[in-house]
């Protein structure tokens, strides 16, 4: 029958060998005790090359990059890094917590890394759709505007251009107050009739019929 020891090892070596988050255990000289599966392949190492060896000797032969142990070692605090490893092309989140005794003294350190390689491409993906985004609208615009003169609207200067530029953007959030100032003869109603014209409510009251 197995005993609580064995059933705590039992549970911390599944966790250690089987979750996605590369683990490294070493001791408070920066001497590799352990590397889970996941580590391998964040790092592009072997258990075997490490096992044994200190970070600090890996890191200036190459075998690994920017290491977090000696940092922690000699604040004795925990510590985050981005990492781009050279050898597997890879982005990763390194964070690293020192394990104490009871005198304070640091007896492991334990790092996990996590792949936010696929993060980082979804983000630069989500930023050329947002500029996408933006070229079209930016053509919404000019057509809008065309739309703009063919009311009689003409607009030759700069500032009446944004001005005109930051009417149909009310028009796109459906504003329900919107305060349009000037003297008599300047166009208020047909910049009035225009931003109802290309309003949202405006759009889905047609839909309602």
């Amino acid at each position: 029958m197995d005993t609580d020891q064995n059933v705590l090892q039992k549970q911390f070596d599944s966790i250690f060998h089987f979750t996605n988050y590369g683990i490294w255990i070493l001791d408070d000289q920066g001497v590799v005790l352990k590397v889970n599966e996941a580590a391998e392949n964040l790092i592009g190492i072997t258990a075997n090359e490490v096992v044994g060896k200190k970070i600090m000797e890996l890191e200036r032969k190459g075998v690994i990059d920017n290491a977090l142990t000696p940092q922690i070692l000699s604040t004795k605090s925990p510590a985050t890094r981005l990492i781009h490893v050279l050898k597997t092309k890879k982005q990763i989140l390194s964070t690293g917590i020192p394990v104490f005794d009871s005198h304070g003294e640091i007896i492991r350190v334990v790092v996990n890394e996590y792949d936010i390689t696929t993060l980082n491409s979804l983000k630069e993906e989500l930023e050329q759709l947002k500029h996408v985004a933006q070229k079209y609208q930016d053509e919404l615009s000019n057509i809008n505007l065309a739309d703009l003169q063919a009311h009689g609207i003409v607009s030759e200067s700069m500032e009446m251009r944004q001005m005109l530029n930051a009417a149909l953007k009310l028009a796109r959030l459906d504003a329900s107050n919107i305060l349009i100032t000037g003297e008599s003869g300047t166009g208020k109603g047909l910049v009035a009739q225009f931003i109802h014209n290309n309003s949202k409510r405006k759009n889905n009251l047609k839909n309602l019929f």
